[in-house]
């Protein structure tokens, strides 16, 4: 609950941020809207910001305009000369930092349009002087009969307003930003330690549930042999039906208690040597009743060179019954094959568990998400096959916590699907 009300907290802060961008935006709209063109520029007299009017005068868009020099955009002329250097009024506030209004010819286009410009030298942050013009055409407008330095301290003044509220609120984004990012960490600790309760509460509960069902098994086997002694072989199957759901159960269980493992960070190695031989013939063993139970055949080859590996052959067994058992499971009277094989990769030995079926097969998208957790095929698939969804992402947990990999090599769908478990022939002892 605790999460959710900083979840909650965290997006009125986001909302209050945007807001706030926002209105240092709106700082432009009274000189946006304004009648009489003004452009900004810095101390190289590159342009930095020019309203609307600004715009409609030279007749051209903004983003054209931003980013120019200045004094190439406005060419000006008096006494039907060019003005150039000092006498161009960007250079002169730059230079003299001196308030002027001057008239002028200004050749836009292949049209000439008289002007009458005031220029406002200002200081920015940095103590950097940078340029306001402001223009007017003369003949479509009352000349800016202003007092000189009525015009100079109104517009001085409404500059240094405008730096000093931009920097305020920029400020205040600031300081809103790194609460908004104090309450994300606090909301993920808070999540996390939620996360890390459930999982311990799962694993204590599973190791709960695996006792009675374990029980449940036991008593099923003797009960099945004492019918089966009698001749009630009749009772026999039912005895069997509850055997086989108790071991389905106890299996779900089980794939819980892994996850949980898991995410505790608790799944360490139990390393140990087996022969490749003997751990295939242990798990074809556990599958081999699923397997004939779906109508399905299974063959088994193992490479000559595949000998010893150092491996944790609990975790191994589990990958591989799992894809043998999911292979089955999705298909009905087809072939499942395991090809075990030896290859050295980087100058290093690995053992290489080929699992592959003639059986439903995958789409593209559907193998992205084919190791997430709770996740089959699809969700018709889930609904028509038993099973947690869980057996591939724990593969692939333990795979990569064993040093190896784990894929989809092909998969087609009616065709059938090809996994690739591949893992060191002898895994390094953490010391």
């Amino acid at each position: 609950m605790e999460a959710q009300v900083t979840n909650l907290d965290i997006a009125r802060q986001e909302m209050l941020v945007n807001k706030l961008r926002a209105v240092l935006g709106r700082m432009e709209i009274a000189t946006m809207l304004s009648s009489e063109a003004m452009v900004w520029a810095d101390e190289r007299g590159i342009v930095q910001w020019c309203n609307s009017a600004f715009e409609d005068l030279i007749n051209t868009p903004r983003y054209e305009i931003l980013g120019t020099d200045l004094v190439d955009l406005l060419r000006l002329y008096k006494d039907k000369k060019m003005v150039r250097g000092i006498d161009h009024p960007v250079n002169s506030a730059l230079q003299t930092k001196a308030h002027k209004i001057e008239q002028y010819v200004c050749q836009l286009g292949e049209d000439r349009t008289h002007l009458e410009i005031a220029q406002a030298p200002t200081i920015d942050s940095n103590e950097q002087t940078n340029v306001v013009l402001v223009l007017r055409e003369v003949n479509k407008a009352t000349p800016m009969n202003l007092p000189k330095d009525l015009l100079e301290t109104a517009v001085t003044d409404r500059l240094k307003t405008l730096t000093y509220e931009k920097m305020e609120l920029e400020r205040k984004v600031e300081t809103l930003s790194q609460e908004l990012e104090e309450q994300r960490f606090k909301a993920m600790d808070t999540m996390e330690s939620g996360y890390r309760a459930k999982s311990a509460f799962l694993a204590n509960m599973t190791h709960e549930f695996r006792t009675p069902i374990s029980a449940i098994m036991g008593y099923a086997d003797i009960l099945t042999r004492e019918v089966k002694s009698m001749g009630h072989n009749d009772w026999a199957r039912d005895l069997s039906e509850i055997r086989k759901a108790s071991s389905q159960l106890f299996f779900m269980i089980s794939q819980l208690l892994d996850m949980a493992a898991i995410e505790e960070d608790q799944s360490a190695l139990s390393l140990n040597e087996v022969e490749v031989s003997s751990l295939v013939r242990e798990v074809k063993s556990a599958v081999l009743e699923d397997i004939a139970e779906q109508n399905n055949s299974l063959e088994v080859t193992i490479a000559p060179e595949v000998d010893v590996m150092l491996t944790d052959v609990a975790k191994l067994r589990k990958i591989l019954v799992h894809l043998l058992d999911n292979a089955s499971k999705f298909t009905i009277s087809g072939l499942v094959k395991l090809d075990v094989t030896q290859t050295k990769r980087d100058s290093v030995d690995f053992i290489r568990f080929i699992v592959s079926d003639t059986g439903a097969g995958m789409t593209a998208e559907q193998i992205e998400r084919i190791f997430d957790p709770f996740t089959q095929a699809d969700e018709s698939l889930t609904r028509s096959f038993e099973g947690t969804g869980l057996g591939l992402y724990i593969s692939s947990q333990f795979v990569e916590k064993m040093g190896g990999k784990i894929s989809v090599l092909k998969s087609e769908e009616g065709v059938g699907t090809v996994f690739e478990v591949i893992v060191p022939k002898e895994i390094e002892v953490e010391v």
